[in-house]
Parts: structure tokens; sequence; C-alpha cells
């Protein structure tokens, strides 16, 4: 009972009843528990990357954004943390946006094929061909496997007219997928 009681007053309990919550996909349920914990330690920056978690599964960009703002202030050399943003930034067509933040968290991690893969998308929507290309092949240096970059360079490829390079790069996504 003492130990209950003791949980129930921890930041802990709450962060991790929040973040299986989360993995079940049980987001308001996720969302109540991360904010006690943040109540509890607001300097908690897991609790805050884990709470827009719950944000994005409810549809609520927005507020996913703020809280990885907050998770940014108090860890900003956590390259997951811009990946994350960025990445949302991008769902919301903020593409420039995206770069930016994404660019921090490869300056950070420079062999993080996510950051990578993310940032060469958003050049790609925004119709920076080569900028998207260099970050493909980057992602596809470290991860030769990974189909799916090796098809959106290949789109990239395809939308250039380079119709040898775009079918190298079609076959290698489906030999890998």
């Amino acid at each position: 009972l003492e130990f209950r009681r003791v949980l129930s007053r921890s930041y802990q309990g709450w962060y991790n009843r929040g973040a299986a919550r989360c993995r079940l996909q049980h987001f308001g349920l996720a969302a109540a528990d991360l904010t006690r914990a943040l109540e509890l330690r607001p300097d908690h920056w897991r609790s805050l990357e884990q709470r827009a978690l719950t944000h994005v599964g409810r549809g609520h960009f927005e507020a996913g954004i703020a809280d990885l703002d907050l998770a940014i202030e108090l860890k900003p050399g956590r390259s997951t943390l811009w990946r994350e943003r960025g990445d949302l930034r991008a769902a919301l067509g903020d593409y420039r946006g995206c770069i930016d933040d994404v660019s921090k968290a490869i300056q950070l991690n420079p062999l993080d094929a996510r950051s990578l893969a993310s940032r060469g998308a958003a050049y790609a929507e925004l119709a920076d061909l080569p900028g998207a290309q260099a970050d493909f092949t980057k992602v596809l240096d470290l991860q030769p496997t990974n189909a799916q970059v090796a098809f959106l360079r290949g789109c990239t490829w395809l939308d250039q007219g380079r119709l040898h390079r775009a079918q190298a790069d079609f076959t290698r996504a489906l030999e890998n997928e």
C-alpha cells in the first residue's frame, strides 16, 4: 500500500503508464497520464515527447509541435526531437520548417537515416530534386536495402527524365521490399 501511495506521487509512474497507453494507442488516456507526470515534474522532456505522440495519434499536429517546442527547450541536443518536430511540420505542409528542423537533427546526428530521408522527402515536395537525391543517396549509403528510399529517389530521377537511373532505383526497391 505504501508503494502505491509513493508511486502515485511520482512522475515516473504516470510517465510509464502514459507511455504504455500511447503504444497501445489509447491516446486520450495516455495524454492524461503524461499531463499528470508533467504536473509533478514540468522539466521531464520525455513526457513532453510522449504527449506529442498522443496529440499526433489524435490528429492534433499543432499541439504535438507545441509539446516538442518545450521538449527541445529542455533538451536541445536530442536529435530525435528535432526530427519528430520536422516530420510534424511536413505533415502540415510546412516543408521549409521541416527542412530547418531536420537539418538540425542531422547536424546533431549525421548518420541518422530517418532524418536524412525526412529531409529528402521535404526537398522533393519543394521540387528541389538535387537536394532530395543527395539525401536519399546518403540514406542508401547507410541502408542499401531501404526499398522506400530507393523508390523515392527513383521518382526524382523519373521527374528529371533520367529513366535509366529511375529504372535502377525502382528495381532496387522491388528487390528489397
